[in-house]
């Protein structure tokens, strides 16, 4: 493939999410190789909610970046956020919302000039693409997520992996699950990676935080969403009683993509600080004061099927990692701790807290493994599949 290829990526998560994904780092990828991209922001998969002050504010976040226009990131990086109604199961607002995806699409092909690949992470984008070429990326079974149309996800997806040029998968899990479809030829899986040279900056003396100053050392931290079916709440007031000299901090937007998490569970334990969502260039610096970083995700259809995103980061911050035994996980256990239970768990966190530091051997491992699984060479992995798949 040339570099005159371009690129739209239909996404499931806005650009400027604190949190970045592979959506984030596909499309900075793609545009640093010299590929021309457009990255479409969330259509929103689920509906807002009438109680949700934030979801009023993304609504009206979403009408001024689309009345500003497109904005470029680089000279090969375009963002648009697409004004449509999230709520696709209403047939009249699916259909509408059709026409104007199209008509936004209709200009960026023009705008683009010469061959387009779709790169879409939407499993609701089957009809959007039909008679395009295009990828889908799965990176969450959305079936097991709360508040998506799961029905419509399952028909929409399925469609849209049988007509595409090859769909790519960030687990084991999901990879069977779609191969008991009958779609062998179609499914590579890659894990999520890392972008190495960002998070590696915690390895060295960075500023402190404001609000990491007044926090007692150790810090058990956390970075991601906090939400009830991602985290494992009784797990963190567990670790919390158990350490008490020690700081347990979660970084994170509460209730991101569950609006109806409940966290009373947390609140008021003295030494259980949530923080809130930081920004993607501000987490390096909060990474550096962790003493142990943790993955205490509950067991669930979801988790069994994600790779988590701060895996990689957490070792390219040179931090022991502590996990839930996720199955995604189980092929990289010599490079982390996967506990079999809560009190496996706590136990663990006690060893790391004993030996916070990576032996040299260690991390000689830890190294060939990060090198191996960073942006660049995982999408240049993709492409190479990418261009055997078209004419």
């Amino acid at each position: 493939m040339t570099t005159k290829l371009n690129f739209i990526i239909i996404s499931t998560a806005d650009w400027d999410n604190p949190f970045w994904t592979n959506k984030q780092h596909v499309a900075k990828t793609l545009s640093n190789l010299g590929y021309n991209v457009v990255y479409f922001d969330s259509l929103g998969l689920r509906a807002p909610s009438k109680k949700s002050s934030r979801d009023l504010r993304r609504i009206i976040n979403r009408l001024i970046q689309f009345f500003k226009g497109p904005r470029k990131i680089n000279s090969h990086l375009t963002i648009f956020s697409p004004l449509v109604i999230p709520l696709h199961s209403n047939p009249m607002i699916a259909s509408l919302n059709q026409l104007l995806m199209k008509l936004y699409l209709k200009f960026f092909e023009f705008r683009l000039g010469g061959r387009v690949i779709y790169w879409t992470y939407n499993p609701l984008s089957a009809d959007l693409l039909k008679g395009k070429d295009y990828i889908y990326h799965c990176v969450d079974d959305l079936t097991a997520a709360p508040g998506l149309p799961i029905e419509i996800i399952k028909y929409e997806e399925e469609n849209l992996i049988d007509h595409s040029l090859h769909t790519f998968v960030t687990s084991i899990t999901l990879k069977k699950k779609f191969l008991g479809m009958g779609f062998a030829k179609k499914v590579t899986y890659f894990p999520n990676v890392i972008d190495r040279e960002h998070f590696s900056r915690a390895k060295l003396k960075l500023d402190k935080p404001a609000d990491l100053h007044t926090l007692k050392q150790p810090i058990i931290g956390f970075i991601g969403a906090v939400s009830s079916y991602k985290v494992d709440f009784e797990l963190i007031v567990k670790l919390a009683k158990k350490f008490q000299d020690a700081s347990v901090v979660l970084i994170g937007q509460v209730g991101e993509g569950q609006p109806d998490t409940k966290i009373d569970i947390l609140e008021g334990i003295p030494n259980i600080y949530l923080l809130g969502p930081k920004k993607y260039h501000e987490l390096p610096e909060y990474l550096s004061y962790f003493d142990v970083a943790l993955l205490p995700c509950v067991i669930n259809d979801y988790t069994r099927s994600m790779f988590p995103m701060k895996f990689f980061e957490y070792l390219a911050a040179g931090k022991k990692v502590i996990s839930t035994r996720l199955d995604s996980l189980l092929e990289f256990e010599q490079y982390c701790y996967l506990a079999e239970n809560d009190a496996d768990f706590i136990s663990k966190v006690e060893k790391v807290l004993i030996d916070p530091n990576f032996s040299q051997d260690d991390n000689i491992k830890i190294n060939t493994i990060l090198n191996e699984n960073t942006w660049e060479v995982r999408t240049k992995k993709m492409l190479k599949i990418l261009s055997s798949e078209i004419n």
